[in-house]
Protein backbone atom coordinates (compact mmCIF):
# COMPACT_ATOMS: atom_id res chain seq x y z
CA UNK A 1 0.00 0.00 0.00
CA UNK A 2 1.74 3.59 -1.31
CA UNK A 3 0.65 6.47 0.87
CA UNK A 4 -1.72 9.02 -1.61
CA UNK A 5 -1.07 12.30 -2.18
CA UNK A 6 -3.76 14.61 -1.83
CA UNK A 7 -5.14 16.39 -4.57
CA UNK A 8 -4.53 19.93 -3.17
CA UNK A 9 -0.58 19.88 -1.10
CA UNK A 10 -1.11 23.50 -0.11
CA UNK A 11 -3.58 22.20 2.48
CA UNK A 12 -2.73 22.36 6.13
CA UNK A 13 -5.34 23.28 7.96
CA UNK A 14 -4.61 26.10 10.89
CA UNK A 15 -0.76 26.03 10.36
CA UNK A 16 1.08 28.14 8.22
CA UNK A 17 4.03 26.50 6.57
CA UNK A 18 5.99 26.78 3.41
CA UNK A 19 4.37 24.69 0.48
CA UNK A 20 6.91 21.78 -1.50
CA UNK A 21 5.72 21.26 -4.71
CA UNK A 22 5.61 16.74 -5.32
CA UNK A 23 8.59 17.53 -7.56
CA UNK A 24 10.72 14.75 -5.58
CA UNK A 25 11.11 12.88 -2.03
CA UNK A 26 13.15 13.32 0.43
CA UNK A 27 15.64 10.74 1.60
CA UNK A 28 13.59 8.19 3.73
CA UNK A 29 16.10 6.41 6.19
CA UNK A 30 15.41 2.58 7.57
CA UNK A 31 14.02 4.19 11.02
CA UNK A 32 11.95 6.74 11.20
CA UNK A 33 10.05 8.32 14.35
CA UNK A 34 6.88 9.88 14.86
CA UNK A 35 7.51 14.00 15.74
CA UNK A 36 3.40 14.62 16.41
CA UNK A 37 0.36 14.15 16.37
CA UNK A 38 -2.34 16.82 15.54
CA UNK A 39 -2.95 19.54 13.32
CA UNK A 40 -1.29 22.38 15.24
CA UNK A 41 -2.40 25.73 15.88
CA UNK A 42 -1.77 29.33 14.00
CA UNK A 43 0.86 31.71 14.50
CA UNK A 44 0.89 35.60 13.82
CA UNK A 45 3.48 37.58 11.85
CA UNK A 46 5.46 40.08 14.03
CA UNK A 47 4.05 43.77 13.13
CA UNK A 48 5.10 47.44 14.37
CA UNK A 49 1.79 48.63 16.01
CA UNK A 50 3.76 51.69 17.13
CA UNK A 51 2.68 54.19 14.79
CA UNK A 52 -1.15 53.08 14.88
CA UNK A 53 -0.92 54.77 19.27
CA UNK A 54 -0.90 57.61 20.29
CA UNK A 55 2.18 59.98 21.70
CA UNK A 56 2.93 62.35 24.20
CA UNK A 57 5.49 63.48 26.04
CA UNK A 58 5.75 65.38 29.66
CA UNK A 59 7.17 68.61 28.53
CA UNK A 60 8.50 70.25 25.41
CA UNK A 61 11.57 71.56 24.24
CA UNK A 62 11.34 75.50 22.65
CA UNK A 63 7.71 75.08 22.83
CA UNK A 64 7.20 71.87 21.32
CA UNK A 65 10.07 71.81 18.02
CA UNK A 66 10.59 68.35 18.76
CA UNK A 67 7.06 67.01 19.37
CA UNK A 68 6.59 63.15 20.54
CA UNK A 69 4.94 61.79 17.17
CA UNK A 70 8.71 62.35 15.78
CA UNK A 71 9.09 58.88 17.53
CA UNK A 72 6.97 57.39 15.59
CA UNK A 73 6.99 58.68 12.13
CA UNK A 74 9.40 56.17 10.56
CA UNK A 75 12.50 58.36 9.96
CA UNK A 76 15.00 57.87 12.53
CA UNK A 77 16.61 61.01 11.39
CA UNK A 78 13.88 63.10 13.28
CA UNK A 79 13.50 63.03 17.11
CA UNK A 80 11.72 64.06 20.04
CA UNK A 81 12.77 66.22 22.73
CA UNK A 82 11.43 67.66 26.20
CA UNK A 83 12.67 69.67 28.31
CA UNK A 84 15.23 69.35 31.20
CA UNK A 85 13.58 70.14 34.11
CA UNK A 86 10.17 68.85 34.52
CA UNK A 87 10.68 65.93 36.91
CA UNK A 88 10.49 61.95 36.02
CA UNK A 89 10.38 63.33 32.45
CA UNK A 90 9.42 61.02 29.91
CA UNK A 91 7.58 59.51 26.39
CA UNK A 92 4.05 57.43 26.07
CA UNK A 93 2.49 55.80 23.78
CA UNK A 94 -0.52 54.44 24.27
CA UNK A 95 -1.59 51.63 21.34
CA UNK A 96 -4.49 51.04 19.61
CA UNK A 97 -5.10 48.43 21.85
CA UNK A 98 -4.31 45.47 24.09
CA UNK A 99 -1.43 43.64 22.01
CA UNK A 100 1.04 40.82 23.18
CA UNK A 101 4.69 42.78 22.94
CA UNK A 102 7.18 40.43 21.57
CA UNK A 103 9.85 42.85 21.06
CA UNK A 104 10.40 46.51 21.50
CA UNK A 105 13.04 48.63 19.75
CA UNK A 106 14.35 51.81 20.46
CA UNK A 107 16.49 53.78 18.50
CA UNK A 108 18.65 56.87 19.76
CA UNK A 109 18.66 60.84 18.67
CA UNK A 110 20.78 59.97 15.87
CA UNK A 111 23.64 62.93 16.25
CA UNK A 112 23.75 64.24 19.55
CA UNK A 113 24.37 62.94 23.54
CA UNK A 114 25.40 59.18 23.27
CA UNK A 115 24.87 57.55 26.52
CA UNK A 116 22.29 60.88 28.15
CA UNK A 117 19.43 57.95 28.22
CA UNK A 118 21.41 55.63 30.15
CA UNK A 119 19.50 55.13 33.31
CA UNK A 120 15.98 55.97 32.33
CA UNK A 121 13.32 53.06 32.60
CA UNK A 122 11.11 51.07 29.95
CA UNK A 123 7.86 50.09 31.27
CA UNK A 124 4.96 48.63 29.79
CA UNK A 125 1.68 48.58 31.26
CA UNK A 126 -1.77 47.07 30.70
CA UNK A 127 -5.63 48.99 30.32
CA UNK A 128 -5.72 49.33 33.63
CA UNK A 129 -2.13 51.12 33.84
CA UNK A 130 -0.48 48.20 35.77
CA UNK A 131 3.04 47.55 34.79
CA UNK A 132 3.63 44.40 33.68
CA UNK A 133 7.09 44.73 32.33
CA UNK A 134 9.72 46.95 33.36
CA UNK A 135 13.63 47.43 32.29
CA UNK A 136 16.60 50.05 32.44
CA UNK A 137 17.80 51.09 29.77
CA UNK A 138 21.63 51.31 28.60
CA UNK A 139 21.77 54.38 26.02
CA UNK A 140 23.88 52.34 23.20
CA UNK A 141 25.00 55.73 21.51
CA UNK A 142 23.80 58.36 19.03
CA UNK A 143 21.80 56.56 15.70
CA UNK A 144 22.28 53.00 17.81
CA UNK A 145 19.15 50.58 18.88
CA UNK A 146 18.17 49.32 22.28
CA UNK A 147 16.02 46.47 21.93
CA UNK A 148 13.90 44.56 25.39
CA UNK A 149 11.94 41.27 24.88
CA UNK A 150 9.34 40.77 27.27
CA UNK A 151 8.73 37.53 28.23
CA UNK A 152 6.44 35.64 26.73
CA UNK A 153 2.26 36.67 27.14
CA UNK A 154 2.97 40.09 28.23
CA UNK A 155 -0.19 41.86 27.23
CA UNK A 156 -0.16 46.07 26.99
CA UNK A 157 -1.87 49.17 26.08
CA UNK A 158 0.86 52.20 26.69
CA UNK A 159 4.21 52.36 26.66
CA UNK A 160 6.63 54.83 28.69
CA UNK A 161 10.21 55.59 28.68
CA UNK A 162 11.73 58.20 30.86
CA UNK A 163 13.08 58.95 34.18
CA UNK A 164 11.63 57.38 37.67
CA UNK A 165 11.85 58.31 41.31
CA UNK A 166 13.58 61.65 40.44
CA UNK A 167 16.46 60.00 38.51
CA UNK A 168 18.32 62.17 35.76
CA UNK A 169 20.46 62.02 32.69
CA UNK A 170 24.37 60.84 33.80
CA UNK A 171 26.67 63.21 35.54
CA UNK A 172 23.78 65.72 35.68
CA UNK A 173 21.30 67.50 37.12
CA UNK A 174 18.73 67.68 33.99
CA UNK A 175 16.51 64.80 32.79
CA UNK A 176 16.35 65.14 29.35
CA UNK A 177 14.41 62.36 27.24
CA UNK A 178 14.72 62.69 22.90
CA UNK A 179 13.88 59.24 20.85
CA UNK A 180 14.75 59.13 17.35
CA UNK A 181 12.48 56.13 16.93
CA UNK A 182 10.08 53.84 18.97
CA UNK A 183 9.46 50.50 17.51
CA UNK A 184 6.59 48.05 19.53
CA UNK A 185 6.28 44.39 17.99
CA UNK A 186 3.47 42.49 18.61
CA UNK A 187 2.18 39.59 17.12
CA UNK A 188 -0.94 40.06 14.53
CA UNK A 189 -2.74 37.44 12.78
CA UNK A 190 -2.62 38.07 9.46
CA UNK A 191 -3.62 35.54 7.03
CA UNK A 192 -6.89 34.83 7.10
CA UNK A 193 -8.90 32.66 9.30
CA UNK A 194 -11.28 29.70 8.56
CA UNK A 195 -13.44 29.06 11.79
CA UNK A 196 -15.55 26.49 10.76
CA UNK A 197 -15.90 23.97 7.64
CA UNK A 198 -17.87 21.10 8.65
CA UNK A 199 -20.25 18.38 6.76
CA UNK A 200 -23.79 17.63 7.95
CA UNK A 201 -23.86 14.58 7.84
CA UNK A 202 -20.67 13.45 7.36
CA UNK A 203 -21.33 9.94 5.93
CA UNK A 204 -24.17 9.53 3.41
CA UNK A 205 -25.79 6.41 1.15
CA UNK A 206 -25.47 6.79 -2.69
CA UNK A 207 -27.47 9.17 -3.90
CA UNK A 208 -28.11 11.37 -1.10
CA UNK A 209 -26.56 15.05 -0.50
CA UNK A 210 -24.38 16.66 2.68
CA UNK A 211 -24.37 20.39 3.68
CA UNK A 212 -20.92 21.48 3.61
CA UNK A 213 -20.79 25.20 5.64
CA UNK A 214 -18.18 27.55 6.53
CA UNK A 215 -17.49 30.40 7.72
CA UNK A 216 -13.93 32.57 7.62
CA UNK A 217 -12.36 36.02 8.37
CA UNK A 218 -10.15 38.29 7.16
CA UNK A 219 -10.18 36.84 3.55
CA UNK A 220 -10.49 38.48 0.17
CA UNK A 221 -11.10 35.08 -1.39
CA UNK A 222 -12.45 31.90 -0.59
CA UNK A 223 -12.55 29.13 -3.17
CA UNK A 224 -14.23 25.57 -2.22
CA UNK A 225 -11.79 23.39 -4.51
CA UNK A 226 -13.13 22.24 -7.59
CA UNK A 227 -16.90 24.64 -7.40
CA UNK A 228 -14.71 27.97 -7.78
CA UNK A 229 -15.28 30.84 -5.72
CA UNK A 230 -17.91 31.24 -2.95
CA UNK A 231 -18.61 33.62 -0.29
CA UNK A 232 -17.08 34.17 3.01
CA UNK A 233 -19.55 32.99 4.83
CA UNK A 234 -21.39 30.14 3.51
CA UNK A 235 -22.90 26.82 2.42
CA UNK A 236 -23.03 24.52 -0.71
CA UNK A 237 -24.77 21.03 -1.14
CA UNK A 238 -22.75 17.81 -2.38
CA UNK A 239 -23.66 14.43 -3.58
CA UNK A 240 -20.21 12.68 -4.14
CA UNK A 241 -21.05 9.80 -6.36
CA UNK A 242 -17.59 8.04 -3.57
CA UNK A 243 -16.45 9.06 -0.70
CA UNK A 244 -14.40 12.11 -1.25
CA UNK A 245 -12.39 15.24 -0.17
CA UNK A 246 -13.51 18.79 0.22
CA UNK A 247 -11.01 21.72 0.23
CA UNK A 248 -11.68 25.15 0.90
CA UNK A 249 -8.89 27.91 0.31
CA UNK A 250 -9.18 31.36 1.65
CA UNK A 251 -6.64 33.89 0.85
CA UNK A 252 -5.61 37.11 1.58
CA UNK A 253 -2.80 39.86 0.34
CA UNK A 254 -0.66 38.40 3.14
CA UNK A 255 -1.41 34.70 2.25
CA UNK A 256 -3.37 31.35 2.10
CA UNK A 257 -4.68 29.04 4.88
CA UNK A 258 -6.94 25.88 4.08
CA UNK A 259 -9.13 23.24 5.67
CA UNK A 260 -10.07 19.97 4.03
CA UNK A 261 -12.80 17.47 5.15
CA UNK A 262 -14.55 14.23 3.51
CA UNK A 263 -17.62 12.97 2.94
CA UNK A 264 -18.18 9.19 3.23
CA UNK A 265 -20.41 7.40 1.17
CA UNK A 266 -21.60 4.28 1.75
CA UNK A 267 -18.97 3.58 4.42
CA UNK A 268 -16.29 2.99 2.07
CA UNK A 269 -13.30 4.58 3.62
CA UNK A 270 -10.50 6.53 2.30
CA UNK A 271 -7.06 6.06 1.90
CA UNK A 272 -4.70 8.10 4.36
CA UNK A 273 -3.03 10.77 2.27
CA UNK A 274 -0.02 12.54 2.17
CA UNK A 275 -1.07 16.35 2.49
CA UNK A 276 2.57 18.05 2.95
CA UNK A 277 6.52 17.64 2.98
CA UNK A 278 9.54 19.41 4.00
CA UNK A 279 12.65 18.22 2.60
CA UNK A 280 14.92 21.13 3.48
CA UNK A 281 13.35 22.09 6.92
CA UNK A 282 14.69 25.78 8.24
CA UNK A 283 13.40 25.52 11.53
CA UNK A 284 9.14 24.52 10.89
CA UNK A 285 10.01 21.27 13.08
CA UNK A 286 12.75 21.14 15.85
CA UNK A 287 13.91 18.60 18.33
CA UNK A 288 14.91 19.33 21.95
CA UNK A 289 18.72 18.85 20.25
CA UNK A 290 18.06 21.86 18.11
CA UNK A 291 17.95 19.34 15.37
CA UNK A 292 15.19 20.06 12.62
CA UNK A 293 14.90 16.95 10.18
CA UNK A 294 13.19 16.84 7.04
CA UNK A 295 9.55 15.47 7.43
CA UNK A 296 6.40 14.22 6.02
CA UNK A 297 2.59 14.97 7.16
CA UNK A 298 -0.18 11.88 6.55
CA UNK A 299 -3.55 13.13 7.20
CA UNK A 300 -6.16 10.54 7.98
CA UNK A 301 -9.56 11.41 6.18
CA UNK A 302 -12.32 9.42 7.92
CA UNK A 303 -14.22 9.66 10.55
CA UNK A 304 -12.10 6.66 12.22
CA UNK A 305 -8.78 6.03 13.21
CA UNK A 306 -6.94 4.19 10.63
CA UNK A 307 -3.54 1.84 10.84
CA UNK A 308 -0.38 2.79 8.57
CA UNK A 309 0.58 -0.97 9.50
CA UNK A 310 1.56 -2.11 5.92
CA UNK A 311 1.94 1.56 4.03
CA UNK A 312 5.24 2.69 2.63
CA UNK A 313 7.01 5.63 2.02
CA UNK A 314 10.21 5.88 -0.09
CA UNK A 315 12.05 8.46 -2.69
CA UNK A 316 12.35 5.54 -5.12
CA UNK A 317 10.32 4.07 -7.23
CA UNK A 318 12.56 1.62 -7.99
CA UNK A 319 12.33 0.58 -4.26
CA UNK A 320 8.84 1.80 -2.98
CA UNK A 321 9.62 -0.13 0.21
CA UNK A 322 12.35 1.78 1.41
CA UNK A 323 10.24 2.35 4.55
CA UNK A 324 7.20 0.60 5.70
CA UNK A 325 5.21 1.62 8.53
CA UNK A 326 4.70 -0.54 11.69
CA UNK A 327 1.30 -0.81 13.38
CA UNK A 328 0.75 2.89 13.88
CA UNK A 329 -2.67 4.13 14.67
CA UNK A 330 -3.89 7.87 13.29
CA UNK A 331 -7.09 8.74 14.88
CA UNK A 332 -9.93 10.08 12.90
CA UNK A 333 -9.23 13.29 10.94
CA UNK A 334 -5.64 13.43 13.06
CA UNK A 335 -2.28 14.32 11.17
CA UNK A 336 1.02 12.58 11.69
CA UNK A 337 4.01 14.06 11.31
CA UNK A 338 7.04 11.79 11.00
CA UNK A 339 10.69 12.41 11.22
CA UNK A 340 12.74 11.46 8.42
CA UNK A 341 16.06 11.42 10.61
CA UNK A 342 17.93 7.82 11.15
CA UNK A 343 18.41 8.59 14.93
CA UNK A 344 15.66 8.89 17.04
CA UNK A 345 15.72 11.29 19.86
CA UNK A 346 13.36 12.61 22.33
CA UNK A 347 12.47 9.01 23.12
CA UNK A 348 11.11 7.89 20.01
Amino acid sequence: MDLQSGGNLRKLPDVVRPFMPPTAFPYFPACMAVLALGAGSARGELVDVAAGGTATQTSEWNGGQFPAILAIDGDPLTFTHTDGTTLNNAWRLVLDGDHEIARLEIAMRAECCGGRLSGATVRLFDSEGDSVFSSTLNDPGPGEVATFEPPPGVIARSLRIGFENGATNPSSTANYVHLGEVRVFAEIELLPVISTFAAAPGGIASGESSLLSWETEGADTVELIGSGAVAATGSASVAPGASAVFTLVASNAHGSRSRSLSVIVDGVSLPPRLTEFMALNGGTVARSDGSTPDWIEIWNPNPHPVDLAGYRLSDDPKSPARFVFPPTLVPAGAYLVVDADPLPRDGI
